[in-house]
């Protein structure tokens, strides 16, 4: 009997150990990365079970203040986690039915052809297969405007696919629930939430309304060739079910507490069946779920939402079978850091937990401090060219006219490839809409490189033609 009482407690040293050296390790990539990346602030946290094994923060906030595990930031389209879970909670309760038409709950709702929006179920709308696809449409809706004015809109909106069909990742559908939210309950989306999830998992300061966040959220950042830039991020209220929620790392953790089994301290705020179903596709072990992507990792089941604006990154990952679940928010956001940075940051985190080997992470100061010599050159180069135009001169007119012309139609090639063709491929890469605009926000250091060299290459094509025309 003593042995195994000696054998036991060694064991749990053993687990202890190795534990305390994972959390060392995440320790440690945490803060390599704000130092290799130039990152303005990030807060991090691990949980097992019902326990905060680890909950960190580095970094300064938008307004010069130290970032703390209570700093407030925007958890971008984690928001469709809390949507999510407070349509299963109505789901439970017999308020809602998974497999009813939208039109149940929202007798006026419609889109193009009419015929085919009155398919559209609840759980399409979960799932993102509701047919919808932001590729061909771009509202122009107020900030201010209410969920149900953004559902309205969708009258205008055509589906690119039968409902149940395709995947197509589409935030208006998750604002359609938040408005069938507050059709069931009678309250405001802002109101149910509260009251029924952030209450419950003790989330005082998860905010919703726009005056508090307007009070309590500093600036974010985007980030120009490596530099972190502060931007002040807006608040769109009719987006708030499905991008718009702010939460800070203590909170978050309580939130992935209850995703283990719909239950934190003694609050079940959904059943342990509930839970599994909102993490689990339709069809197959991985895709999306309803909030939640499910995946596998060698041989592990993963859960993960990420959320992404343009001053805010944030991820949520679960691994069920180990009962961890990962928080991570950070205050500033870029498309290249997201596909680098902050994805490498999650994966090595994983990598840690389920006992893999952690991959090295391509530097974006490195990365951008290349770019920028790039972009400096190729600058320079068309200036000189332009500077220079009578060498081109003497040099082009011993070539045939054909050769003459073709060159001159490089110079207006190129603004077209840039601005155009570039967008559209990241477009097709990606399926989703990507406008100019998100792609100033997102990309801002490229953009304005392309921008430039697109008018010195169209300066270079006028000069080129009005020279030949003159010889």
């Amino acid at each position: 009997m003593a042995r195994k009482i000696i054998f036991t407690f060694l064991l749990l040293i053993m687990i202890t150990s190795a534990s305390q050296a994972q959390l060392t390790k995440i320790d440690e990539i945490v803060k390599e990365s704000v130092a290799q990346h130039r990152l303005p602030g990030i807060a991090v946290a691990i949980i097992k079970g019902n326990e905060v094994l680890y909950q960190k923060a580095y970094g300064m906030t938008g307004d010069g203040h130290k970032l703390t595990p209570q700093t407030p930031m925007f958890i971008g389209s984690i928001s469709k986690s809390f949507t999510a879970l407070a349509v299963m909670q109505l789901v439970e309760k017999g308020d809602i039915e998974l497999d009813l038409a939208v039109t149940k709950y929202i007798p006026w709702f419609t889109a193009q052809p009419g015929s085919l929006a009155k398919m559209i179920t609840v759980r399409h709308l979960l799932n993102h297969k509701s047919g919808f696809s932001d590729r061909n449409y771009r509202p122009e809706i107020s900030d201010n405007a209410a969920i149900e004015e953004s559902v309205q809109e969708l009258k205008q909106a055509e589906l690119q696919a039968k409902p149940g069909e395709s995947f197509n990742y589409f935030n208006s559908n998750y604002e359609v629930l938040g408005l069938i939210i507050e059709n069931v309950t009678g309250m405001s989306y802002e109101e149910y939430i509260k009251e029924n999830i952030l209450n419950p998992l003790d989330m005082q300061n998860t905010f919703l309304n726009q005056q508090t966040i307007k009070e309590n959220v500093a600036k974010g950042h985007g980030a120009f060739f490596g530099f972190p830039i502060r931007r002040e991020q807006n608040f769109k209220k009719y987006a708030l079910p499905s991008g718009y929620i702010v939460s800070n790392l203590e909170d978050m953790s309580h939130f992935m507490i209850a995703q283990q089994a719909g239950i934190y301290k003694d609050q079940r705020i959904l059943s342990k069946n509930g839970i599994k179903k909102m993490h689990s596709p339709l069809n197959g072990k991985k895709g999306y779920a309803m909030g939640w992507f499910a995946n596998h990792k060698s041989g592990e089941k993963i859960v993960r939402h990420g959320g992404s604006l343009e001053n805010y990154s944030s991820e949520v990952v679960l691994i069920p079978d180990r009962k961890y679940g990962i928080v991570i928010l950070i205050n500033q956001n870029h498309f290249v850091y997201n596909l680098a940075a902050y994805t490498g940051l999650t994966e090595n985190i994983i990598n840690l937990l389920i006992a893999e080997k952690t991959q090295k992470i391509l530097s974006m100061k490195t990365f951008f401090l290349i770019l920028l010599l790039v972009a400096l050159i190729t600058i320079i180069k068309d200036i000189y060219q332009i500077i220079n135009m009578e060498k081109w001169t003497k040099k082009m007119l011993k070539k045939s006219k054909l050769r003459r012309r073709v060159n001159i139609f490089k110079d207006f090639l190129i603004p077209v490839i840039l601005l155009f063709g570039i967008p559209a491929g990241i477009e097709a890469i990606l399926n989703r809409g990507f406008s100019f605009k998100l792609a100033f926000n997102l990309v801002p250091d490229f953009v304005s490189w392309f921008i430039v060299i697109s008018f010195l290459s169209i300066s270079k094509g006028i000069l080129k033609i009005k020279v030949s025309s003159q010889k």
